[in-house]
């Protein structure tokens, strides 16, 4: 069995969490100012000590004596290196490691590093990824990893230190549930970290003044269980020496005798617990009729080396079948526990190899593992376990579910939980069986596997398990099963869960609110709910909360009010983001209370919720109020009133103006957005100062509100903002949105000045664009700008630019030309096409598209065939929109490439065939084959038919509709569509019921691009059409018509078993406007289908003008209210 072990080289690093900074003594007891203390401390002592080194002794004891540690550390600014020389034996131990095992870990303040020999074959250094050395840097500092929800629970003096007593709350993964933290210097005094039955201690004491206000621990223990495990004893603390930047390179680091592999195993032999093993089959016994190379691998599992003996059953493993003779052999060597440290850190054991190699053997090792299961030790039966699970994985074989079921009722406990795991895997109805029976067991570890195991399986038939569970005498059991019950919904769990909402331990209630969520009958769990926001722990309540805030619809004011009055701030804060939601008028008062709340995240909630409030309600009581928090001490606060006061009026426009001035930032940017929103033009004079605010941020909101003004001021300044050469830093902006293209102030100037199209911004768009010395990202921008101002000039400077030495800019000139189909630019397109840059490449393939011109179908042709899957999408949409019959069979070898090529190659052959066989490429083949010359032909009519309708051609496509061949009919029916002679209607109606459906689909098409309200009825019918694809087309038609006639059987046709003909419904519906189908559509939001939920909440949006998300609990509640 493997087990990782950290062991000797890093269990020591526990004591570099010594954490916090110095100081006086702090009289507080808030949590958030003494995280804020410490912090600012530290920062203050970052800025005194520019390099430190210091040297201790480190002692870890095991049952076989102390082993010694000498650590040196080194540190300058972020660089660090730590040196770790592990001493096991006595020095004067002449078989012993007496030079010991060095261990170096190095980070240079870019990259870290770990120097050793024990990581395979590859000796040296092996590089730590960034987020791992991170994480170990934050855990060192108790201000930086405690969650929020930790509180001060009182003081306590612990080596003469007056301490902070800090319980660690919250979900994430912390190193202590408890620190004591000193009053006096801030750091961390004591800590405590309970692992299941294990419960660990951490001191640290003997602080002495290294500089001024400046303390460091001299003396750290480590106890288990009441038991010292280890010390750390500082030799030495000296800071500010001028340590060389040599330390800190990785290429001038030497660890010294890197080959520790046999040394290795021996220091682990002495310290980590194992029997002693000796060969359960004299060698001797081996059989000489056996192949040559079986035998030596069964000869070298007698080797003295524990290493070897391993390596030899690896081997055996390796041969399958053919290595048979060894299996008793091997099943001898099971309980062979001799550690054996591999390069990743592993315990392995010969044991475990045996077990591995056993697996490997198929059905001869079967009833050989089972008769040790039944008979062997307790190591045996769990190495014979591991195979048997492995064996399993590769021959579903009965007989190992009877063992392990049977094993499963053993005695000892790790072969039971083994035992677990193995039926865990299984899933098998029997294994279930078999694990709900055993949740009887006496051992409550194996319980907590059991119930464990079903909270992992969405299987209906651990329900009952679980429910009985509910009532288990251990508290995590009943928490996992409430946890589980959550996973695997079932009516009959609801009562259980109701009572299990009532369990004396406060983590039981929590997960059976949790798992109550999602049960749909409100008013059996809403006494619960409500209940539960009375509970006395915080984490309960904040349950209940989270889940009524979610959908407040559901229910209802009252326990989000009730929620305002709660004594914890998170609590409070949630209830306002609950009552926003909910848009109902009775929430005014009490969030108009909450804005003079203690807790700033609070106030800041309930502003951002009245703002919310008045956008739905126009409510006037909720005005002065939010004036009123314009003035608070906080600056959040301040930030979401003055983003909440979108409200056009002379007062509020007042009030935003002079919050342009506020000294924060964020309030600034806030007072940006609403005007944007309000559109007042009196705001420009105050916004154009921001134009040079020190916040890039503050700057791109205001040229966000100057966009939406159309007064002439705006203009110089944003001229003035394009000339500012200065650079930006946007690095801030990038990591607060890491998932969006960041545009600064600079770029959005250009592209404002693009969008007004002002003939006035030609001259510094051109003097930027024709600048070779300026950014590339400024001179794209400016192409794009002069691209939207409809001038000569603009366009002038474009055709120059087509000249230019940096081919990327050329193509976003090309690009900008080609949006306004200027034919000058194709020259420089068609070389783009064949450039070595791809992104060069990409922009003339996508550019290409607006130009409809049969003259660059082979240049396209050639660039489906580009490496980069965007240029052969952009090549295939460009083919698309030309129609040439010339780019069928190219595409339809585009059918085969990777990506979106193949998408579009697809769509695009639909659009110039009319017929769609998807990605099968020798169905199009073959039918291109046979309907070449016909649709060439059809092509052609209807592009005369859309430019001039022929009366020649109108009567040879009315009998076209009634040929035999179904291409021609459904071609001459899609024809017809921009035909107005008054026979057309009768002939495309009577089409609707041709026999093929492809005709139908063409003639429904037809109609509705036609607008012939005579055909609705006809349409309507075909609504119930057999064929999909005939009622997606009917649809669009239909929405095409908007005829009110129409809604009745649209909202039948919203059960559509088709998602494609279900969205159609849907934009017709959406587009005729009915109020009958609102209700109907509302029911949609239920649909399975993501898709159609968004498409119905769409339609929804644009018919009331509200928008409630996508809870039709919401929707519908303001549908009852409204339709009278």
């Amino acid at each position: 069995m493997e087990m990782k072990v950290k062991g000797i080289i890093c269990v020591f690093s526990l004591f570099l969490l010594v954490v916090g900074l110095n100081g006086s003594a702090v009289g507080m007891d808030d949590l958030s100012a003494l995280r804020k203390k410490a912090k600012e401390r530290s920062e203050n002592q970052e800025k005194e000590i520019f390099d430190a080194m210091s040297e201790r002794e480190e002692k870890y004891k095991t049952p076989n004596g102390d082993v010694t540690s000498e650590v040196k550390i080194f540190s300058k600014g972020k660089k660090m290196r730590i040196e770790r020389l592990i001493r096991v034996m006595n020095q004067g131990d002449q078989d012993g490691n007496a030079e010991g095992i060095m261990n170096i870990i190095l980070f240079d303040g870019q990259k870290a590093w770990e120097f050793t020999s024990l990581f395979g074959k590859e000796k040296g250094k092996r590089e730590i990824s960034n987020k791992k050395w991170e994480e170990r840097q934050r855990l060192k500092t108790w201000w930086k990893w405690l969650p929020e929800e930790s509180k001060i629970v009182g003081r306590e003096t612990v080596s003469d230190q007056d301490c902070y007593i800090i319980d660690v709350n919250g979900e994430k993964q912390v190193p202590y549930n408890k620190i004591w933290i000193s009053s006096r210097n801030l750091r961390m005094v004591k800590g405590i970290k309970k692992y299941g039955k294990r419960t660990k201690l951490i001191t640290h004491s003997d602080f002495r003044t290294l500089i001024k206000d400046l303390e460091f621990p001299f003396r750290s223990e480590m106890y288990v269980n009441g038991k010292l495990q280890s010390t750390a004893i500082t030799k030495s603390f000296e800071i500010n020496k001028g340590l060389s930047d040599e330390i800190f390179d990785p290429e001038k680091v030497e660890v010294k005798g890197l080959d520790f592999t046999e040394a290795l195993d021996e220091v682990f032999s002495k310290t980590i617990p194992h029997g002693k093993w000796s060969p359960g089959i004299p060698k001797q016994e081996i059989p000489d009729n056996i192949p040559s190379d079986v035998r030596e691998k069964i000869e070298g599992l007698y080797s003295k080396k524990a290493r070897h003996r391993m390596k030899a059953a690896h081997a055996l493993g390796k041969m399958g079948e053919r290595a048979v003779p060894a299996i008793p052999f091997l099943i001898a060597m099971l309980d062979d526990d001799t550690p054996v440290i591999m390069g990743d850190f592993y315990k392995r054991t010969p044991g475990g190899a045996a077990s591995s190699a056993l697996s490997q053997m198929g059905r001869p090792a079967i009833e050989p593992l089972i008769s040790i299961l039944k008979e062997g030790n307790n190591k045996v039966r769990l190495e014979s376990l591991m195979a048997l699970q492995n064996l399993y994985r590769r021959i579903k074989d009965s007989r190992i579910i009877d063992a392990v079921i049977e094993a499963l009722n053993e005695g000892n406990l790790k072969v039971k939980i083994r035992a677990v795991i193995i039926l865990k895997e299984i899933k098998s109805p029997r294994a279930i069986e078999a694990l709900s029976t055993a949740m009887q067991d006496k051992d409550v570890e194996v319980r907590k596997k059991i119930v464990h195991v079903f909270k992992s399986i969405k299987d209906p038939r651990t329900v009952e398990p679980l429910i009985a569970a509910l009532k288990d005498e251990d508290k995590e059991i009943r928490r996992i099963a409430a946890e589980g019950l959550s996973r695997n919904k079932a009516p009959i769990a609801v009562d259980p869960l109701i009572n299990a909402s009532k369990d004396q331990d406060a983590s039981v209630r929590r997960a059976a609110i949790l798992a109550l969520d999602s049960h749909k009958d409100i008013l059996r769990v809403r006494e619960v709910f409500i209940d539960a926001l009375k509970d006395p722990d915080v984490t309960v309540r904040r349950s209940a909360l989270s889940i009524i805030a979610q959908n407040p619809v559901k229910w209802s004011l009252e326990p989000l009010i009730f929620a305002l009055q709660d004594k914890d701030p998170k609590i409070r804060k949630r209830s306002t983001l609950g009552l926003a939601y909910l848009c109902d008028g009775h929430a005014v008062g009490p969030l108009i209370k909450a804005l003079k709340d203690s807790n700033k995240g609070v106030r800041k909630g309930a502003a951002g919720a009245l703002g919310g409030l008045y956008t739905k309600t126009k409510d006037p009581r909720i005005v002065d109020p939010l004036i009123e928090a314009t003035q608070d001490i906080e600056p959040e606060v301040r930030e979401n009133a003055v983003g909440a006061l979108k409200i056009k009026d002379p007062r509020i426009t007042k009030i935003l103006n002079m919050a342009l001035k506020d000294k924060e930032p964020g309030v600034r940017g806030a007072a940006a957005r609403s005007l944007k929103s309000i559109k007042d033009e009196q705001s420009v004079e105050h916004l154009i100062p921001l134009l040079k605010d020190e916040n890039i941020e503050v700057r791109i909101e205001a040229i966000g509100a100057l966009r939406e003004m159309k007064d002439e001021r705006v203009f110089e300044p944003l001229f003035a903002v394009v000339k500012d050469k200065s650079y930006r830093n946007t690095r801030a902006l990038k990591m607060k949105h890491p998932f969006r293209r960041i545009e600064d102030d600079r770029e959005l100037a250009i592209k404002v000045l693009g969008e007004k199209g002002d003939p006035r911004a030609i001259i510094p768009l051109a003097a930027l664009l024709k600048d070779n010395a300026e950014e590339q990202k400024y001179r794209y921008k400016a192409a794009e700008a002069l691209g939207r101002i409809n001038d000569p000039r603009a366009i002038d400077t474009l055709i120059q630019t087509l000249e230019d030495k940096d081919k990327i800019v050329r193509q976003y000139a090309a690009e900008a030309l080609a949006r306004r189909k200027d034919r000058r630019v194709l020259p420089t397109l068609l070389d783009g096409l064949n450039d070595k840059n791809v992104f060069v490449r990409q922009k003339a393939a996508s550019s290409l598209w607006h130009f409809k011109d049969d003259r660059f179908v082979e240049p396209l042709i050639k660039a489906l065939d580009d490496k980069d899957g965007y240029v052969q999408e952009a090549s295939a949409r460009a083919l698309g929109r030309i129609g040439d019959p010339r780019a069928v069979e190219p595409l339809i070898n585009a059918l085969t490439k990777k990506g979106m090529a193949a998408g579009w190659a697809r769509a695009e052959l639909q659009a110039i065939t009319k017929v769609n066989f998807g990605h099968d490429v020798k169905k199009w083949k073959a039918w291109w084959i046979k309907n070449k010359e016909t649709c060439i032909k059809f092509n052609k009519i209807e592009i005369q038919m859309k430019e001039n309708t022929d009366p020649e051609l109108v009567e040879y496509l009315i009998k076209a509709i009634r040929d035999q061949y179904p291409y021609t009919r459904k071609r001459a029916a899609r024809a017809l569509a921009y035909s107005k002679d008054s026979r057309v209607l009768t002939c495309l109606i009577n089409a609707l019921n041709d026999p093929n459906p492809g005709v139908r689909a063409s003639a429904a098409l037809a109609l509705g691009i036609k607008g012939e309200s005579g055909a609705v009825v006809s349409l309507n019918r075909s609504l119930s059409d057999e064929d999909k694809e005939v009622r997606s087309a009917v649809a669009y038609a239909l929405q095409k018509l908007r005829d009110k006639r129409s809604v009745e059987p649209l909202i039948i046709a919203l059960n559509d078993p088709n998602r494609l003909v279900k969205a159609a419904v849907i934009w017709a519906l959406m587009d005729i406007g009915d109020p009958r189908s609102i209700e109907p559509l509302i029911k949609t939001l239920r649909d399975q289908d993501p898709s159609i939920r968004s498409v119905a909440l769409r339609a929804l949006k644009k018919m009331t003008g509200e928008s409630f998300s996508r809870d039709p609990e919401a929707w519908l509640k303001w549908w009852n209210e409204t339709k009278k």
